[in-house]
């Protein structure tokens, strides 16, 4: 009997993003599900603290109705948190113990996606996303392979118990190396998510060397001791998967369609991708009278109140 290779897509599945990470996990699928090897790879999804295997043919018409409800709510929040004072909401002008009721807010944050994660177990059954129906029994030669966001689910609940062999796919840990570019929950979060994770599993895999030491030192003042390696990303381009004019959006191609030299940003809209700096580079080539276009394209993340006043 083949050795089984289970691969986290939860998040993936749930959120309908289409940024690095879910193409990263969606493409790890393809290929692990189409490849022939010594193991038999499968797509799980976690709910309410089990895993199940997931049926990428069905229709998550449930799923996707509730994860639009969560995004509508979490929009509104965003726009009710742009129109309070700056002075108002910043995180770091907060008084010196701030981070300690932050610290009280994550077990409430865990409480609020288990109950999430308890009412898209009811959408997935709904739908029909999990093959059998049934919980998922992992053995123990087998590989649980967790290449998705182990920070925004109940992941904890269902890797412990679980008995097959815990891989974690760590991407950076910018977040804890330079907070500066991201919100202090989120930064929290990260690192209250990170150690709980790496304590329940017996290796990690990074997308660098460098990040790998980084996870080796993080993991080893915590008296863990965890098998190791990296491996770059690569790319899910083809000859064959060439865009046409007709699979571009109508406002993209207006703006490719302008005279001048077009330049692309593709990206989550937050500090990290120096849009600001970009923009401001441009400007003065505007001033100038170059004919040139910025065109930026991605969501709306975080700390983006100098993009926008910049816009």
């Amino acid at each position: 009997m083949n050795r089984n290779i289970y691969i986290d897509c939860t998040d993936t599945v749930v959120s309908r993003l289409k940024t690095g990470i879910q193409r990263t996990v969606n493409s790890i699928v393809k290929v692990a599900v189409c490849q022939t090897t010594d193991y038999d790879a499968y797509p799980v999804i976690s709910c309410i603290g089990n895993y199940y295997l997931y049926n990428p043919r069905s229709s998550l018409y449930f799923a996707h109705t509730l994860s639009n409800f969560f995004k509508y709510i979490r929009n509104v929040l965003a726009v009710v948190h742009a129109r309070i004072k700056p002075q108002e909401i910043h995180l770091h002008d907060s008084p010196p113990n701030n981070k300690k009721s932050l610290v009280s807010v994550l077990p409430i944050l865990a409480l609020c996606r288990t109950i999430m994660s308890f009412m898209f177990w009811c959408a997935f059954q709904l739908d029909g996303a999990f093959v059998g129906r049934k919980m998922l029994v992992m053995r123990d030669e087998d590989i649980l392979f967790l290449p998705d966001l182990f920070w925004k689910s109940d992941l904890e609940a269902a890797i412990c118990r679980c008995n097959a062999i815990k891989i974690l796919l760590i991407y950076d840990v910018i977040a804890l190396d330079h907070p500066e570019f991201f919100e202090d929950i989120q930064v929290m979060e990260f690192g209250w998510h990170l150690e709980r994770v790496l304590g329940q599993v017996e290796g990690v895999m990074t997308i660098s060397l460098s990040e790998m030491n980084n996870i080796l030192k993080y993991s080893q003042r915590n008296n863990k001791n965890l098998i190791h390696d990296y491996n770059h990303l690569g790319h899910d381009f083809s000859e064959s998967s060439t865009a046409t004019a007709c699979s571009v959006s109508g406002v993209v191609s207006e703006v490719f369609s302008k005279s001048g030299s077009v330049y692309l940003m593709v990206g989550t809209i937050e500090p990290r991708k120096n849009h600001v700096l970009a923009l401001s580079a441009f400007r003065k080539l505007w001033e100038k009278g170059y004919n040139v276009t910025l065109c930026i394209i991605g969501q709306i993340g975080w700390k983006c109140d100098e993009m926008d006043a910049a816009i």
